[in-house]
């Protein structure tokens, strides 16, 4: 088996750039482009859009007026300079997108435990559907999505690589702590799916009888 270097983050610095038509995003040497809309919403209301991208792209809406936010999503348009997509998801969410070059996988994740992520060849895009409630006099601020970066290992589990795994748990814990460092409850539920289930003494059963 192939020797990993577990002494260094297997997350590596990104550099993100706009550009006059979407973005390019850089790591470890190589690069991948985006041509397209950054971020698209379907809305009762016309709005203004500002974006601005530090460890991740933050989007800033202004509404014309009050209505709803039906959905929205980032990336409208193509990608190219990759060497192939894999998409990380569950039947119920989206999880995350890597976006491979070289030695390096780009990653693509909206900061919130539900994402809806479609994906048809070069064609990605990463949102949800808040419906929520926007007003003239109110900034709206969507989810950020973050932009990663880690480094391949050349070592697959499942069809992703050791590093995109270990790179993307490092994205988790940095950007949700709070969820994974015993700093609050957690509460686990657990029933048997027929839901003739009795509990006693700390025990689950079911019986015929």
């Amino acid at each position: 088996m192939k020797n990993i270097d577990y002494s260094t983050s297997f997350r590596i610095p990104v550099d993100v750039s706009f550009t006059i038509d979407g973005l390019s995003v850089s790591a470890n040497g190589v690069s991948i482009y985006f041509k397209g809309e950054v971020f698209s919403l379907v809305s009762d209301t016309k709005c203004d859009i500002d974006l601005s991208f530090d460890d991740t792209l933050r989007v800033y809406l202004k509404p014309h007026s009050d209505g709803i936010i039906r959905e929205y999503y980032y990336f409208d348009g193509i990608w190219s300079g990759y060497d192939e997509i894999t998409v990380a998801e569950t039947k119920l969410s989206g999880i995350g997108v890597f976006i491979r070059r070289g030695d390096v996988s780009f990653f693509l994740s909206l900061d919130f435990p539900y994402s809806v992520i479609n994906h048809e060849g070069s064609r990605i895009t990463i949102g949800c559907d808040p419906l929520d409630m926007i007003t003239k006099e109110n900034i709206y601020t969507p989810h950020t999505l973050t932009i990663g970066a880690c480094r391949l290992t050349g070592t697959m589990s499942g069809k992703y690589d050791l590093g995109e795994i270990e790179g993307f748990s490092e994205y988790i814990l940095s950007r949700m702590p709070v969820n994974f460092r015993g700093e609050r409850p957690i509460t686990i539920t657990t029933c048997i799916t027929n839901r003739m289930t009795n509990v006693r003494d700390g025990r689950i059963f079911y019986s015929m009888y």
